[in-house]
C-alpha cells in the first residue's frame, strides 16, 4: 500500500508519494491582465495579493528515465555533465558569486556543453544568476545582475522568462561589442566571437525582412511565423551546486500549457537597464502563465537532482513560432515546496542564460 507523508502551511500543501510523485501547490499569476511592474517584488516573493494557488501532480523524472525528455517535444532536456567547479571533479564548491571565475572557468564550460549534447554551432553566455538563500532579499537596484554578488532565493511562482516578443528583444538590443562589454573575451576565442556576431547580423537582418513580408514594422507585432533566418534561441542552463533537498525546480510540460488553450499567459513588458553588451535601456517581456480552469497543468521534477544532472530549459526558440511548427516554444517553471525540507540548507544552484543559434 501507498504511504504519504503531507505538509500544509498557508501558501502551499504538498503530499509526497512513495512513487515518486508529488501533490504541490503551485503559485500563478491570477489575472488575466499583466501587472505593474512595481508589483514584480511581491510577486516574486510569494506575497501579492493577485497570486493563484493551484494544486498540481508533479512527476519525478527519474521514473521516466532523464534521456526521455528533449528540447524540441518539451522544452527541456536533461544534460549529463560534471563541472571543474563542482564535486566530485572539485573537493569543495568555489564561490560562484565571483564573477572572473564564472566568466573565464564556468561560462566556457556551459558553452562546450550546449554545442555538444544539444548541437548547436554557436552560442553566448549573457549572465549568471546563484540562489543561495532561503529568504527574500530586498533587491533595489535596477539591474540587480549587475552586481555579481547578488544572492538569489529560489521563485516559487509559475514564470516564463520570455515571450517570443522578449525574447528577440534581447538579441535586437545585443551591441557589436557585446563580448568586450560583457568581460566574456578570455572565455570565447576571436573566431567564436566573430561567428556569433556574424550569425546575428544574419538573424536581424532576416527578422526585418520577414516583417517587410507580414507588412508590419513594430517587431513587437510580427508573428515570426515567416522568419527564414538561422535557427536561434535562448537558453537557461541550470544546475544544483549540491544535491537538491529543498526548494527543488519543478517545470511544465508546455503542451498542458499551451495546446487548445485561446490566452495560456499574460506578458508582461518590462525596461532592461545597465546590462553589459546591451543597449543602455530596451525592453523584453515575461511570460506568466494564467492558472487554467478545469484541468491541471503538467509539471515534472528531479527528484534528488545532483550537480551532474543540468537542466537546459527553453526560454525562446525561433522555430517554434514558424507556421505549422510543432516544436515545444518555451519551458514555464517554479521552485516548489517538499514537506519537511525547512530545517535543511538553502539550496544552491546556478543558472547561466545563453543564446544559442543552430
Amino acid at each position: 500500500m501507498s504511504t504519504t507523508a503531507t505538509e500544509t502551511t498557508a501558501s502551499t500543501s504538498v503530499t509526497l508519494k512513495d512513487d515518486r510523485t508529488v501533490r504541490a501547490a503551485f503559485n500563478y499569476w491570477g489575472k488575466t491582465s499583466p501587472p505593474e511592474v512595481a508589483e514584480l517584488h511581491p510577486i516574486f516573493s510569494g506575497t501579492s495579493p493577485n497570486l493563484k494557488t493551484v494544486t498540481c501532480t508533479v512527476a519525478d523524472i527519474r521514473t521516466h528515465g532523464l534521456s526521455t525528455f528533449n528540447l524540441s517535444d518539451h522544452a527541456f532536456q536533461i544534460l549529463q555533465h560534471s563541472s571543474s567547479l563542482c564535486s566530485p571533479v572539485s573537493q569543495s564548491i568555489p564561490d560562484f558569486h565571483d564573477d572572473l571565475t564564472m566568466k573565464s572557468t564556468y561560462w566556457p564550460e556551459i558553452i562546450s556543453l550546449v554545442k555538444s549534447q544539444l548541437g548547436v554551432r554557436s552560442a553566448a553566455a549573457i549572465n549568471t544568476t546563484v540562489r543561495d538563500v532561503s529568504e527574500v532579499n530586498n533587491i533595489s537596484s535596477s539591474n540587480p545582475r549587475a552586481n555579481p554578488k547578488q544572492k538569489f532565493y529560489p521563485f516559487t511562482f509559475v514564470h516564463g522568462d520570455y515571450t517570443p516578443a522578449g525574447g528577440r528583444g534581447h538579441m535586437r538590443a545585443m551591441l557589436p561589442t557585446f563580448f568586450e562589454d560583457n568581460g566574456n573575451v578570455k572565455g570565447t576565442t576571436a573566431e567564436e566571437q566573430d561567428q556569433f556576431l556574424r550569425l546575428k547580423d544574419e538573424i536581424l537582418a532576416a527578422e526585418q525582412e520577414a516583417m517587410k513580408e507580414e507588412g508590419v514594422s513594430d517587431p513587437w507585432q510580427w508573428s515570426g511565423k515567416n522568419y527564414s533566418g538561422p535557427r536561434w534561441g535562448m537558453l537557461s542552463v541550470w544546475r544544483p551546486l549540491q544535491t537538491v533537498h529543498r526548494d527543488p525546480l519543478a517545470v511544465m510540460d508546455p503542451r498542458s500549457l499551451f495546446e487548445g488553450v485561446e490566452k495560456p499567459y499574460v506578458a508582461l513588458k518590462r525596461p532592461y537597464k545597465d546590462r553589459p553588451g546591451f543597449e543602455k535601456e530596451y525592453f523584453s517581456e515575461n511570460l506568466l502563465p494564467i492558472a487554467p480552469e478545469g484541468k491541471e497543468h503538467r509539471w515534472y521534477w528531479i527528484s534528488e537532482q545532483t550537480p551532474e544532472e543540468v537542466y537546459a530549459l527553453k526560454l525562446f526558440d525561433s522555430e517554434a513560432h514558424k507556421q505549422g511548427s510543432r516544436v515545444a516554444p518555451c519551458a514555464a517553471h517554479s521552485a516548489f515546496r517538499l514537506p519537511g525540507q525547512e530545517d535543511q540548507e538553502a539550496r544552491k544552484s546556478a543558472e547561466i542564460r545563453v543564446m544559442v543559434i543552430w
